[in-house]
């Protein structure tokens, strides 16, 4: 229950330090955007899927301009690591884990006989067309041992 608590203040920190309070402040610098466009575009940014449907830019003064963009990229570096790391401790819980083996169950068992299956017939296939019909006889005919 301990790693459970862990998690969920882990998820609810990144979603207040990297989605609800960025949004606000671009809530507030942008004039023509929501709140709820604001909340998209940090959720869309973060999550790497980034359409570019809104971009962060800002008409400021040229002086300021060099460190907006520089803190726009920081934020969204420091985010992505926010995101990795909350998704990788949710992902640790074996609760989690549970979910995930439900809705995508393990298919590498299956998949690695079906490749042995493969790779066997498919050199058989090569060594009798190379060699053609092979017995002790035509083998010591072409000078095997």
């Amino acid at each position: 229950h301990v790693a459970i608590g862990h998690s969920m203040g882990l998820g609810l920190a990144t979603l207040t330090l990297f989605i609800l309070i960025p949004a606000v402040c671009f809530w507030i610098l942008k004039d023509n955007w929501t709140f709820l466009e604001s909340v998209y575009f940090c959720f869309i940014s973060l999550s790497t899927i980034g359409l570019g449907d809104f971009t962060p830019r800002i008409m400021s003064p040229p002086s300021l301009h060099g460190f907006y963009e520089l803190s726009i990229t920081c934020y969204l570096f420091t985010g992505l690591l926010a995101m990795l790391v909350t998704l990788e401790t949710f992902y640790q819980l074996q609760e989690i884990r549970v979910l995930v083996r439900f809705f995508a169950p393990s298919r590498r068992p299956r998949l690695e006989e079906e490749d042995r299956v493969r790779i066997v017939t498919r050199d058989q296939l090569a060594l009798t067309s190379n060699l053609g019909p092979c017995s002790p006889k035509t083998l010591t005919e072409k000078g095997a041992p």
